[in-house]
């Protein structure tokens, strides 16, 4: 319940007069004052308007026999405050038709007095929509009352003389009005419309532009601004769409909450604090079009349509100075570069191949070297794949995954919740083919009759495995885990058959949760560092310039296991009375260290 009396209830036979605004004109409740300075229990309260009967109470009870039926179900006293002079009425899902004067009369032993209520009902305008065609510009509000009136302006100024402008209302059933407004555009895509529709003292405020296009190449981040038309520090919250139909994220300013569709996580970089749109990762076909920003604050609401136009990226293979050796044995995921996918495809292994690789890859104006170092052992003919699995962020920031091969089994390492690559490839490609992927005894992936056959697939599994479609015709029966679990650890089995006959080959997965970050904290006598979500299990030793004896270094270190198997580990050192010592900590989980 809202009510929207004045805290104070006045004296015997002052009249009150009480404007109720309504926001949503079928659910809001209203309370209309009264009050006697009397004590005791009231013989008689009577609520009138003209000559209908609202309420009446006496005989310390409600009498509704007589009660008019427009308030049937709506009204009620505060009996437990009538002893104390307080006869209020309380007039639940007002409505236009409950506009008027009210008359309060209440008597308590012999004395009766009278006291009024004007109330006036209000439904302001509380949202407006703004539209466009080819030709027209079109402001609309509904649910409005009293009639409202609307007024355009437009960005830059135009004369009022020039603007053609339609206008009709219309009214329900309720009395509430509907108005649309319709504005023919002016020649020129840079002109900003206003519109402005009022209703009695309140006005609400929406705007409509089209920014000028932009143009940019695939390889860079795209920075699409929402500016609006009248700017203040006040909260406001912002919807982007693409192409009107999709909502890439929306963003609240005061809480600063930002929900991005599962379709766009990988391409929203940010929406900055002035409400600017930051994409990454984009793809020509896939994101150009037009970006909606749709900002609403308190009574005003502002759409900026800006078009992309997104170019494809112009770079290629550039294998003029290959060396010899690798020749027509090498390529690149080039569907994959945009997410971050830098592999490298190294055909027919041999043991020349053997030896670290350096992996050199630059975005924008950054640029990063990455290691895979490569083992080869015993009489193999396979393709090998020498995989990077990055978090699909950018190239700038890849992981390589070493990849050894020994006694037949392909040795890599996964990363927890990353995405990672089991390598496996045939020979024999003549159609046909069938492809298992196996681990004790559990069917992890299966593909036949030329697609996916998941009714027999492991439910530890389920939505994580995908095989390259687009490449099994070439021999590539590589398997993507995404994202990785802990119990993804363990051996693999590949099996390919076709007309020719069948192969088998093994991966050996190791899963590890490297230790991403860690944090150090003091207090008077402590330094605590901690970190988490690592496996296997870390280890933490610390050390102090100018150094100390490790006998001297007072420490306690907690490493304990949560349900996922994850460890986290809080380790503790006594300070040594001294505040020009630096304390060193070490936290190390499987070689990688932090």
């Amino acid at each position: 319940m809202e009510t929207c009396a004045r805290d104070d209830y006045g004296i015997i036979n002052q009249d009150f007069y009480t404007a109720l605004d309504l926001s949503n004109i079928n659910w809001r409740d209203c309370t209309l004052p009264c009050r006697f300075k009397k004590s005791g229990e009231a013989q008689v309260i009577q609520w009138v308007k003209w000559e209908k009967n609202v309420h009446s109470f006496y005989e310390k009870k409600d009498h509704l026999e007589h009660q008019d039926q427009d308030y049937k179900g709506r009204t009620a006293l505060f009996k437990d405050q009538i002893h104390s002079g307080n006869a209020s009425l309380l007039l639940r899902e007002v409505n236009l038709q409950d506009k008027g004067t009210y008359t309060c009369y209440a008597r308590y032993d012999s004395d009766g007095d009278n006291n009024f209520v004007a109330v006036t009902v209000k439904a302001p305008v509380t949202s407006v929509d703004i539209k466009e065609t080819d030709d027209e510009v079109t402001c609309s509000s509904s649910g409005v009352y009293p009639a409202p009136s609307v007024s355009w302006l437009t960005d830059p100024s135009s004369s009022q003389d020039i603007l053609k402008v339609t206008k009709n209302n219309s009214v329900d059933q309720q009395g509430l009005y509907s108005v649309k407004s319709t504005l023919k555009k002016i020649p020129g895509n840079s002109t900003a419309y206003i519109c402005s529709a009022t209703s009695g003292s309140q006005k609400w405020i929406a705007s409509l532009r089209n920014e000028v296009e932009k143009n940019i190449n695939e390889t860079q981040t795209l920075s699409i601004q929402c500016p609006v038309h009248q700017s203040d520090s006040q909260d406001f919250s912002i919807t982007w769409t693409f192409n009107s139909t999709t909502t890439i994220v929306i963003y609240d300013s005061q809480t600063q909450e930002l929900k991005k569709s599962d379709q766009w996580k990988n391409v929203v970089k940010t929406v900055t604090g002035e409400g600017t749109l930051q994409l990454q990762n984009l793809r020509s076909t896939e994101h150009s079009g037009t970006y909606t920003c749709d900002r609403t604050a308190d009574n005003s609401r502002d759409i900026v349509h800006t078009c992309v136009h997104i170019t494809p990226s112009q770079d290629k293979d550039q294998l003029e100075h290959q060396d010899q050796d690798y020749k027509g044995r090498t390529a690149l995921f080039k569907d994959q570069i945009h997410s971050g996918n830098a592999s490298l495809l190294l055909r027919e292994v041999n043991l020349q191949d053997k030896g670290t690789y350096t992996c050199y890859a630059r975005y924008d104006s950054d640029g990063d070297n990455n290691f895979v170092a490569v083992t080869v052992k015993g009489c193999l003919n396979i393709h090998v794949l020498i995989m990077i699995m990055e978090s699909l962020i950018r190239i700038s920031t890849l992981l390589w995954i070493l990849v050894v091969l020994t006694e037949g089994d392909i040795h890599i390492n996964c990363i927890y919740s990353e995405g990672c690559i089991l390598p496996c490839h045939f020979k024999e490609i003549v159609g046909g083919e069938v492809l298992h992927w196996i681990k004790d005894r559990k069917t992890i992936h299966s593909f036949y009759e030329g697609q996916d056959q998941l009714g027999h697939q492991d439910k530890d599994y389920e939505g994580r495995t995908a095989l390259f479609k687009d490449q099994i015709h070439s021999g590539n029966a590589s398997l993507l885990i995404k994202p990785v679990e802990l119990q993804d650890d363990g051996r693999y089995k590949c099996y390919t058959s076709n007309d020719k006959g069948n192969e088998e080959s093994y991966v050996l997965v190791a899963v590890k949760a490297p230790v991403k970050s860690l944090n150090i904290t003091e207090t008077d006598d402590e330094v605590m560092c901690t970190s988490g979500e690592v496996y296997p299990a870390p280890t933490v030793s610390w050390s102090t310039v100018p150094s100390s004896d490790q006998e001297n270094l007072k420490m306690t270190t907690e490493i304990p296991e949560d349900q996922q198997g994850l460890f986290s580990v809080k380790s503790t050192l006594k300070k040594i009375p001294d505040n020009s010592t630096t304390y060193i900590c070490s936290i190390t989980s499987s070689g990688m260290s932090l």
